[in-house]
């Protein structure tokens, strides 16, 4: 706690004799916040699908290959 004066300054703001005074919050720009917010979810949407066209790539090379397999007997299965 620190003295300026008739007020002293505590953990939750200042006090004086009238009692304590809450130290007001910094002004918020709930339209940048919100901009931020879409700009934040459209961006992990596109890497949503990013990712999930790599993954149907993978899978469709990995099951060519399994569909072409040459087992040890000579046959090839096809599905």
């Amino acid at each position: 706690m620190s003295h300026c004066g008739n007020a002293r300054y505590t953990d939750v703001g200042w006090y004086n004799r009238t009692g304590i005074m809450r130290v007001s919050t910094p002004p918020v720009d709930y339209g940048a916040l919100m901009q931020g917010l879409v700009h934040a979810m459209q961006t992990q949407a596109q890497t949503t699908a990013a990712l999930q066209a790599q993954v149907q790539e993978r899978a469709d090379v990995w099951w060519s290959s399994v569909l072409r397999t040459q087992f040890g007997d000579g046959a090839m299965e096809v599905a």
